[in-house]
């Protein structure tokens, strides 16, 4: 396992033993009432230990059918949605550094959010698209190596598979 993953597991295992230590303390030691102490450890205990525990889940998934979250094939880049952007409809990658993510940037991105079916999925492309000008992005943490490899790996992949 990667090394950003392990520390991305620490984090949510601390906050969640953060969360359980603020349940069982009185609120006069923390000055807070007590049902408020309570909510507050139910939300970060659920968003924190729920989250870590999801995140165990799909990654155990996807190890189980021989799987990785992104793919580069001939074809294109595959997500584990089983999503796939053809490279001839790449246009170029970037990075933001707002949640360490890899930006794709689509030849026609207009014509892609109209042709999905899933009206979530259309307004979270659109809002991935105003907000950053790209429809898809993927965190850097999900793969091997620096921001900056991972960015040189896109960018080698797309002019191997788009020379032609």
């Amino acid at each position: 396992m990667a090394w950003k993953k392990i520390k991305i597991y620490l984090i949510l295992i601390a906050f969640a033993l953060v969360s359980i230590f603020l349940w069982n303390k009185s609120a006069t030691l923390t000055g807070f009432d007590f049902w408020k102490m309570r909510i507050v450890s139910i939300i970060t205990l659920t968003f924190f230990g729920g989250g870590g525990l999801f995140m165990a889940y799909k990654e155990i998934s996807l190890k189980l059918k021989g799987k990785k979250v992104i793919e580069f094939t001939d074809e294109g880049i595959i997500f584990e949605t089983e999503k796939s952007i053809p490279w001839r409809n790449i246009n170029g990658f970037s990075w933001q550094s707002f949640g360490d993510m890899i930006l794709i940037y689509t030849k026609n991105p207009e014509q892609e959010i109209a042709q999905e079916k899933n009206r979530f999925k259309r307004k979270v492309m659109q809002f991935n698209l105003n907000y950053t000008g790209a429809l898809y992005a993927f965190s850097t943490s999900q793969m091997e190596g620096s921001k900056d490899q991972i960015l040189d790996l896109c960018e080698m992949e797309l002019k191997r598979h788009t020379k032609n």
